[in-house]
This record gives structure tokens, sequence and C-alpha cells, in this order.
């Protein structure tokens, strides 16, 4: 009878952690949306409480900032793209045993890519290429975003189960095809995450690009720094704010559906 009770006052205590465990994943789930929604109110009830001067008004007009936030995405989502077709082979190539050499040559230099800094690479690509705008700012981006990619690609196919490999063997599939059939569906989730971190990346970096006239939320900034027009500087960071946490909730919903969980 006594270890009837302990078992009934295990299971209690069990199902009241789960029940806790899934309200305090709700609220998670809901804190973004809600710092979204009330930073972005905030931010329109502090540029209508302020008399605009001139150039805060050319800065801040509806036309800018839809023009702006348009190239902004444009850039991110462009250079996005190009990180997941060059950047997801390139790391199944790594994954490969026959190619453990390369990993091992590559692996560190791509880690050590990681602490490069945005601003450099991107002045370094403007200087070395002689061009300036949409096509230097999307090359830095590309660089300086195919590296979480990569490296997550790497870890999820190398976390792949041998045992389901060797069945694909058993059933007769090619490599290719248990690259596409198995590691690719199984490594999902971690490539997935890495596709999300590269867009964050890229959704921030991108506001680096006004400086080599590449267009983007950056240029509100930039225009409120040469200007002197603290407003202006804190409308920039503040939408690039919003963006970024905007894409990086979808991009987490899109990651959670790869990745359901128990709650």
């Amino acid at each position: 009878m006594t270890t009837l009770a302990v078992r009934e006052a295990r299971e209690v205590r069990g199902a009241r952690e789960v029940r806790g465990a899934r309200v305090s994943s709700v609220f998670i789930r809901a804190l973004t949306p809600l710092t979204i929604l009330v930073g972005a109110l905030l931010l329109w009830t502090f540029v209508q409480s302020r008399p605009l001067d001139s150039i805060e008004q050319r800065s801040l007009n509806a036309d800018t900032i839809v023009q702006t936030l348009v190239s902004h995405l444009v850039l991110s989502v462009v250079a996005t793209a190009i990180v997941i077709v060059i950047g997801v082979p390139i790391g199944v190539l790594l994954a490969r045993r026959r190619l453990r050499t390369v990993h091992d040559l590559v692996m560190p230099v791509l880690n050590l890519a990681q602490v490069l800094p945005t601003i450099g690479v991107l002045v370094l690509i403007a200087v070395a290429t002689g061009t300036l705008g949409f096509t230097a700012a999307l090359v830095g981006l590309v660089l300086c975003s195919i590296v979480p990619i990569v490296i997550n690609t790497v870890t999820g196919v190398q976390q792949v189960s041998p045992a389901a490999i060797e069945a694909a063997k058993g059933l007769g599939h090619t490599e290719w095809q248990r690259i596409a059939h198995i590691e690719l569906p199984l490594a999902a989730p971690t490539i997935f995450a890495g596709i999300r971190t590269a867009l964050i990346m890229n959704v921030a970096s991108t506001t680096l690009g006004a400086y080599i006239n590449a267009g983007g939320l950056g240029t509100i900034i930039v225009a409120g720094l040469a200007n002197n027009r603290p407003v202006v500087q804190i409308v920039g960071a503040a939408l690039t704010a919003i963006v970024a946490l905007s894409i990086d909730y979808a991009v987490g919903l899109g990651q959670r559906a790869l990745s359901p969980s128990p709650d």
C-alpha cells in the first residue's frame, strides 16, 4: 500500500511538472511576438510624440522606410538563398568519410572565419573589387554567413544513425539516394538551425551594407549619424531589431515544425 501511494505521488508530481513545462513553453513562445508588438507600438508612439524637422521627416517618411525595408529584406533573403545552395552541398561533401582529410583541414578554417568582423569583410570586398552597392554587399554577406550552414550540415549528416545508412544500403540505394532520402531528411533540423543562424546574421549584417551604398535599414541609421539626428538613429536601430526578431520568430516556427517536441 505504501509503495502504491509513493508511485501515485510520483505520477502526480510528474504530471504537474509536464503541465508546468507546457505552460512555460507557451509563455516563452508568446513572449517574442508580444515583445515585437509592444516595441512597434512604443516606436510609433515615440515618433508621433516628437516634432520632426525637415531632415528627420525626409529620413522617416513612409516611402523611405518602406523602400529601405524592402531593399534590406531582398539583400538578406538573396544572400541566405545563395549560402543554402552553396553551403549545404559543401557540408554534405565534407561529411563523407573518404574526404576526412579535407574535412580536418577545412573545419578549423571555418571555425576561425566565424570571428571575422562583417564590416571588415564588406569593406575588403568593396576595395578588392572596386565596386559598391548591392553586389559587393551580397558577396560579403555570403562569405560571412556560409559558415554556420556548412558546419551544421556536416554535424547533422555525421549524426545520422549508421544503422539507417546500412539499411538503405541493404535496399540497394546508391550514395546519392541515401543522401537525398535518408541523410538530409534526418539531418534537416540541424541544417535548419544553421539556416536560421545565417538568415539572422544576414538581417543584422545587412545594416552595415549602408556604408558601401548597398541600401537597407542601415541607411536610416547612417543618415541620423551624418546629420546628428538621434531620433533618426533610434528609429533605424529599432526597426532593424524589430525586423530581426520577427524573422527569427517566423523561422523558429518552421524549425519547431521540423523538430516536433513532446509538448
